[in-house]
C-alpha cells in the first residue's frame, strides 16, 4: 500500500516544481537562455570538473562525511552488555575524526574549495549563524525524546502497538497543521522572531512534563498532551526559523545556499542527538536492567529482546516492574538532557533578527546595499523597542517611589 500512496503524495510537490520552471522558463527566458545554451556545450569532462567537482565540492561532502561517520558511529557501539570504550577500535575512529579529518576538511573548505559546502562570509551574520544552530537543536533535542518513545510506550506505559504508533505521530501531526496554520498568520504579521521564541518555549515546557510523565499506565494521558504541545511548539518555531534565515540571505542565490545549510544543519543535529540517545540508551541501560533483575539470562534477554520479554513476562509480575522501572530511569536521563539544551535554543533565538517579512524582490546587484540597509533598519528598530520599555519601566517605578 504505501508504495503506492509515496508516490502518489508526492504527485502535488512535483506538480509545483514544474510549475515554477515553467514560470522561469517564461519570465526570464532571455537571463536563463545563455545559461542552458552554455550547460549545453559542455563537455563530459569539463562537465564532471567544473558541475561533479567543484560546484558539487565532493572532496568537501566526503570528508564532512567520514569526519561524522568517526566521531559518532563509536558513541553507539561502544555500549550494550559489553563497554567496549577503551578497545582500539572505537578510540582510533574517534582519534581519526577530530584529529585528521575535521582539520583536513576545515583546510580544504578555507583555502582550496571554489564552492564551499560552508561559506564562512554568510554564517558570519548573526541572523544565520543563530537561525543554523535553532536548526541543529531542533532535531538533536527532538531525539532525546522521541528515538526510543515508541519502546518505551510498548514496554514501560503498557500501550498497544496500534496505539503507540498513533501517540508517536502526535509530534508530526500537530506541528504540520500549526506550521500551516501559522504561515497564514505570518502573511499579516510579518514578524518572525516572537513566534521563534513563543514556540521554544512550548518546548521547555513540554520536555518539564515528558520528565514527569515518563512510564508507567499512570503516564498515557501526560505523554500524549506533552508530544501534543511538542508538535505545537515545533510547528510556531521549526518552519518560521526557516523564514527567518531565508529573509537574512536577502537575495535568491544567497537564499538557496543558506536554505541548503539550514538542512544540512538540521540533519547533522538529526545524526547527533541519534548518537547521543544511542549512547546513553546502551550504556545505561543494561546496568539498571541488570541492578533490578539478578538473574544474567534474564537480563540479557530483557535488554537484548523486550517485545519478546514483555510477552513472557506481563503487565504486573516483578520482572517486568523491573524493566518498566529501569526504562522510566533512562528515559528521564534522555528527556533532562533535551530539556537542559532548550536553554540554548531559546538564546540562540534572542539572538536572531526581528525580521519584518515584505512582498519586494531582493535583486542581486542590489545585494550588499539592501543588506546594509535592512539591517541598519532592523537595528533601529530593536534598539528603539528597548529604549520604549526601558523607559516604560523606569516611569513606572518612579510613580510607585
Amino acid at each position: 500500500m504505501w508504495a503506492f500512496i509515496l508516490p502518489l503524495a508526492c504527485i502535488p510537490l512535483g506538480i509545483c516544481m514544474l510549475h515554477m520552471r515553467y514560470l522561469a522558463r517564461k519570465h526570464a527566458k532571455d537571463r536563463l537562455k545563455p545559461e542552458f545554451e552554455a550547460l549545453n556545450k559542455l563537455k563530459w569532462k569539463s562537465f564532471c570538473i567544473d558541475i561533479a567537482f567543484w560546484k558539487l565540492d565532493i572532496i568537501g561532502m566526503l570528508l564532512i562525511t567520514v569526519f561524522f561517520g568517526c566521531v559518532l558511529v563509536p558513541f553507539t557501539l561502544a555500549g550494550g552488555l559489553k563497554e567496549e570504550w577503551k578497545t582500539a577500535h572505537i578510540i582510533v575512529p574517534e582519534v581519526i575524526g577530530w584529529v585528521v579529518v575535521l582539520p583536513l576538511y576545515m583546510l580544504w573548505e578555507i583555502k582550496y574549495s571554489r564552492h564551499p559546502l560552508t561559506p564562512w562570509d554568510l554564517i558570519q551574520d548573526r541572523g544565520i549563524f543563530f537561525a543554523l544552530l535553532i536548526a541543529f537543536f531542533i532535531n538533536f533535542n527532538w531525539y532525546m525524546q522521541g528515538d526510543y518513545m515508541y519502546t518505551v510506550l510498548v514496554v514501560a506505559v503498557h500501550e498497544s502497538i496500534k496505539s503507540a504508533t498513533r501517540i508517536t505521530s502526535l509530534y508530526s501531526f500537530v506541528s504540520v497543521i500549526v506550521g500551516t496554520i501559522l504561515g497564514f498568520i505570518l502573511i499579516k504579521v510579518r514578524r518572525t522572531k516572537p513566534f521563534i521564541i513563543f514556540g521554544i518555549s512550548c518546548w521547555i515546557v513540554s520536555f518539564g512534563l515528558l520528565v514527569h510523565y515518563r512510564g508507567d499506565s499512570g503516564a498515557h494521558s501526560g505523554i500524549i498532551g506533552s508530544l501534543c504541545l511538542l508538535g505545537f511548539g515545533a510547528g510556531s518555531f521549526t518552519y518560521v526559523t526557516q523564514a527567518s534565515i531565508q529573509a537574512s540571505a536577502k537575495t535568491h542565490a544567497r537564499m538557496a545556499v543558506v536554505t541548503s545549510l539550514y538542512l544540512a544543519t538540521y540533519n547533522i543535529g538529526s545524526a547527533f542527538g541519534s548518537s547521543v540517545s544511542g549512547a546513553v540508551w546502551t550504556n545505561i541501560l543494561p546496568k539498571e536492567i541488570s541492578k533490578r533483575i539478578s538473574d544474567p539470562t534474564l537480563a540479557a534477554q530483557a535488554y537484548g529482546s523486550p517485545f519478546t520479554f514483555i510477552r513472557t513476562y506481563t503487565w504486573g509480575t516483578p520482572e517486568r516492574i523491573a524493566l518498566v522501572m529501569s526504562y522510566r530511569y533512562v528515559q528521564k536521563i534522555l528527556c533532562i538532557i533535551g530539556l537542559v539544551f532548550c536553554f540554548p535554543l531559546l538564546g540562540c533565538a534572542f539572538m536572531l533578527r526581528n525580521h519584518k517579512l515584505t512582498d519586494s524582490i531582493a535583486l542581486e546587484g542590489n545585494d550588499h546595499l539592501e543588506s546594509k540597509n535592512t539591517f541598519e533598519i532592523e537595528e533601529k528598530e530593536e534598539s528603539f523597542l528597548k529604549n520604549k520599555f526601558f523607559t516604560h519601566f523606569t516611569s513606572s517605578k518612579d510613580r510607585k517611589d
